[in-house]
């Protein structure tokens, strides 16, 4: 396949619908907003990771690139609808510029939500598939953690979303989407679509290993002749849609009979361990008297409800102040969300002292905030940390206190913590602390697992609770698991546009 044109652009946030913090073009722009340049301006972006190496893939085989939008927010509540529509006008706008094209790479979250609209993607590749007509191959890269709705299936010859979380294995995924989508352009094979649905809410981390067996399982299948790709779509238990939770999406080549008894038998197999993969997690005060019976660190506790990676503020002070009030030293807290408090500390200067109200500034999520008087210990202008697949996640204005013997750090770029150099960038040898506390859930088990004595999740108060059941659904049916305790088993969803 010579002179071929491939048709590249992403748009990725994903949406918690129960968080206080507006998605607007602010957000965007905070992460890094390219019209046409990402891959050669950030091409070490997270958002700009699959893209850059569809770049790659489309240079080696000389074949012409034709790059769109790359945008990417923070997760938070749904985007201003102004500006998911401009976002949606200008790929429309630079596809229908591009004229003939032979393969359409569209790297996406799959939990988008703007104001009066549930489904971000699916709306963004129905109209992307009325421009192209259905000649032309359409592949789209999702997130673990989207809601797979039907207009997405029915709109894209091929979906795939990473299997790992956490996310090790994006550039992975977009080499697949690469090399299949391009099969579909050349007729080499023709994808036959089946979706079933888990009958399940919740996060599931694949390092453990109930989930890495499934996991294993979407890759065994991959094995036979007859099928193409297999995912598991975790979804994103804090959306509130009518498509929320798991479902098994496999692909067959030519052979929807083979497609959907391979989605069933993903979804039931997921469906009977649901309780063996489910996350375990402390309270508060049960993960502190569990790190003090470790004599050496570094222990890592994981705030999994305040994570920015979730939607929450991260500025949540619940377990700082349990830590303060243990009179706790040799740990490290962070990262927190406070600009206000992060320009107090340039103000006080590095080496001096400061009054902070750290925390507590985003809504009843959020907590109060928490008086601390701190010393200055370091201030960075542009620090950043290393992300999923390498990227660099810029935290921006950062400052690093001393509560006591506690350190603190408190950003001024909302991010979840990924990796030790968050902290190792402001001057502290973590391998040295006897408690890392991480605002992050998952994301951050790559790079700190294999330094921790104890990994250790905690449910503290925030706006991603893992008490999943709890949660204000309006729209999901009450069908699923935790919601219903016995839920029906798994089912093959209609495709068809009704």
């Amino acid at each position: 396949m010579t002179n071929r044109a491939v048709f590249i652009a992403g748009l990725m946030t994903e949406t918690n619908t129960f968080s206080p913090i507006k998605t607007d073009l602010g957000a965007f722009e905070e992460q890094g907003l390219y019209y046409g340049d990402g891959t050669r301006r950030a091409p070490d972006a997270l958002h700009l990771l699959a893209m850059s190496h569809w770049r790659a893939l489309a240079d080696d085989k000389a074949w012409t690139t034709v790059e769109s939008l790359a945008a990417f927010a923070q997760p938070a509540g749904p985007t201003n609808r102004d500006c998911y529509e401009a976002f949606r006008a200008a790929i429309l706008d630079d596809l229908q510029r591009a004229g003939e094209v032979d393969l359409v790479l569209l790297n996406l979250h799959g939990a988008m939500v703007a104001e009066g609209l549930d489904d971000c993607e699916g709306d963004l590749l129905q109209a992307i598939r009325e421009i192209t007509g259905p000649d032309v191959a359409v592949g789209a890269l999702l997130d673990l953690h989207a809601h797979l709705t039907p207009a997405m299936v029915r709109s894209a010859d091929l979906i795939i979303s990473y299997k790992h979380y956490p996310h090790d294995d994006i550039v992975e995924r977009a080499a697949e989407l690469f090399r299949l989508t391009s099969d579909v352009a050349s007729h080499r094979i023709s994808p036959a679509a089946a979706v079933a649905d888990c009958r399940l809410i919740g996060l599931w981390p694949t390092t453990g290993p109930a989930m890495a067996s499934i996991v294993n399982e979407l890759t065994e299948l991959e094995k036979r002749p007859d099928i193409l790709t297999a995912s598991l779509v975790h979804g994103f238990p804090w959306g509130d849609v009518e498509d929320a939770g798991a479902r098994a999406l496999v692909y067959a080549n030519g052979n929807p009979g083979s497609a959907k008894a391979a989605a069933l038998y993903i979804a039931r197999r997921f469906h009977s361990q649901r309780e063996a993969v489910s996350s375990r997690y402390h309270s508060i005060e049960q993960a502190l008297d569990e790190a003090a019976k470790v004599a050496e660190g570094p222990i890592v506790l994981a705030d999994m409800a305040d994570n920015a990676g979730g939607g929450a503020p991260s500025d949540s002070t619940f377990l700082l102040q349990a830590m303060l009030e243990r009179g706790m030293s040799n740990a490290i807290i962070g990262c927190y969300f406070d600009p206000q408090s992060v320009e107090r500390c340039f103000a006080a200067g590095n080496g001096a002292s400061a009054r902070l109200e750290l925390g507590g500034k985003h809504g009843i999520a959020s907590g109060p905030s928490l008086p601390v008087k701190v010393r200055v210990i370091a201030l960075e202008q542009d620090h950043w940390q290393t992300g999923l697949g390498g990227s660099r996640v810029h935290l921006g204005r950062t400052a690093l206190v001393d509560a006591g013997g506690i350190f603190i750090a408190i950003c001024s770029v909302r991010a979840q913590v990924f990796a030790p150099d968050a902290f190792v960038g402001l001057g502290v040898d973590v391998e040295t602390m006897h408690v890392v506390a991480v605002k992050s859930t998952q994301h951050f088990h790559s790079r700190f697992a294999p330094i921790a004595r104890r990994v250790i999740y905690v449910a503290t108060p925030g706006a991603i609770s893992p008490q999943y059941d709890r949660l204000p659904f309006t729209k999901r049916d009450s069908d699923v698991w935790p919601i219903n305790a016995d839920p029906p088993p798994p089912h093959l969803l209609d495709l068809k546009a009704t």
